[in-house]
């Protein structure tokens, strides 16, 4: 009985060890993944596995465990998640953080009041959100992404055009299926004039789920090792955006029709529009995390 009294005690320290921060949340993370939904049974197809993993991604959202605004408030409770959530599935965590990181985290960085409605409907998944800035012509070299966003002076708007093939956004992780929304990184132009990539927010799909005018959205099909991941393609042709859409939070189309930002150069402006990639790295690293640490405990299980 003493033996057994000192194992549970040990056991929960090496755990409270290895957990290190939140430690409560991630029992209530280890709580919900008793749940049917996320015990870990074979999918026949592409379809299903997708099916599964946006009703797991739902169950994240519905339980209030982590929200986009820890991204500001409380970002070491948002990486934690990503680590819960890269025990039970690897496609379930690149979701999420597609929809907290990048979508809704881009939206309450770059964003102003104006925008705060739409930060509103990411915690409960009112919108599913992606991050359109990959393009296929151009890779990691995302600065030069051909994608525009025209400012049309007499209608107060922007027009989103994908002028070549190689300007299509590619690999658009939650794109192929389930976003209605998207991040766009497109090059603005106010007056004929390139001012830099900045950060528009797109309606993909009408609530029927049809894309929306303008929008052709493609599906890129199976990603090794993310097969619960819909990856899509997107190109657009004059897509009507109000100026409002220009999350704004540097720089702006003023009153009288012209462009000014607090950032001075078109690099500046870019590294300022793609930071949530650097937060990015981190949730990557929290799930690689998870899976160093399950590897390890299946490894000492066999040893």
């Amino acid at each position: 009985q003493l033996f057994s009294k000192m194992k549970s005690s040990l056991k929960t320290d090496l755990q409270n060890f290895l957990d290190n921060d939140v430690i409560e949340t991630r029992e209530k993370w280890r709580q919900l993944f008793q749940e049917d939904l996320f015990a870990d049974l074979p999918c026949d197809t592409l379809t299903e596995k997708r099916d599964r993993n946006f009703l797991r991604l739902k169950r994240a959202s519905e339980s209030r465990l982590a929200s986009v605004y820890d991204l500001r408030e409380n970002p070491i409770n948002l990486f934690a998640a990503h680590e819960m959530l890269g025990y039970i599935d690897s496609s379930l965590a690149i979701s999420f953080s597609v929809q907290y990181n990048l979508y809704g985290g881009t939206l309450l960085s770059l964003g102003t009041d104006k925008h705060i409605p739409h930060v509103q409907r990411v915690d409960d998944m009112s919108d599913v959100g992606c991050f359109a800035l990959t393009e296929i012509g151009y890779g990691s070299n995302t600065i030069e992404l051909e994608t525009t966003a025209t400012y049309n002076l007499e209608q107060n708007c922007f027009l989103l055009n994908s002028p070549s093939p190689k300007s299509h956004k590619y690999l658009i992780s939650n794109g192929a299926r389930r976003a209605n929304m998207a991040v766009v990184f497109a090059q603005l132009v106010v007056g004929g004039k390139k001012e830099g990539v900045h950060a528009f927010v797109v309606p993909l799909r009408e609530s029927d789920g049809q894309a929306a005018a303008g929008v052709t959205i493609g599906d890129v099909g199976e990603k090794q090792g993310l097969l619960g991941v819909d990856n899509g393609r997107f190109c657009f042709k004059d897509v009507v955006l109000p100026v409002d859409n220009l999350l704004d939070g540097s720089s702006r189309i003023d009153a009288d029709g012209s462009f000014s930002s607090t950032v001075s150069s078109r690099r500046g402006r870019f590294l300022r529009v793609a930071q949530r990639l650097l937060s990015g790295r981190i949730c990557v690293i929290a799930i690689s995390l998870a899976q160093l640490k399950a590897s390890h405990a299946i490894t000492l299980k066999y040893a």
